[in-house]
């Protein structure tokens, strides 16, 4: 009688691209924290909104900075793709809430604005939201295509 052995197809782990995510993340809080100097440039800001643009932000790094602890947990880890699932929900949960809010500091940041120093500050403002919108669609772009290198 002949015996066969079955051949197990082994299915490649797939290695969660932290360093990607990371390096995507930064790179779009740099272009959020270099179009909030531009909208600050284009109007005469009060120290007020220095200080409420400066929480805002350190409220969303300190969020970012949580995110990223939890996602390496090893209960987390352990989860294997229900945990990244969770965790991208939360991120990008977390990303849509701080655009809001960065969106809402601008309205209030412009109408209680001083006198604009640029001849068509509103025009100049809608390219900042603008560019500040793709580059949340490009990270989240990146970010997908990471989670899709996973598997190949």
């Amino acid at each position: 009688m002949k015996t066969t052995t079955k051949k197990n197809p082994t299915m490649k782990t797939p290695n969660f691209p932290f360093e990607i995510l990371v390096e995507n993340q930064t790179k779009l809080v740099d272009t959020i924290t270099h179009n909030t100097q531009k909208v600050m440039d284009i109007f005469k800001m009060e120290d007020t909104w220095t200080k409420k643009g400066k929480e805002l932000f350190e409220a969303f790094m300190k969020e970012q900075k949580q995110l990223m602890e939890a996602a390496t947990k090893p209960e987390v880890m352990d989860k294997g793709f229900e945990g990244v699932a969770e965790q991208w929900t939360k991120a990008m949960e977390m990303q849509m809430n701080y655009a809001n809010k960065t969106m809402e500091f601008y309205r209030e940041a412009i109408t209680a604005a001083n006198t604009p120093k640029a001849d068509n500050p509103f025009a100049k403002m809608f390219d900042i939201y603008n560019e500040n919108m793709n580059a949340m669609v490009e990270t989240t772009r990146k970010n997908m295509d990471a989670f899709r290198s996973m598997w190949n």
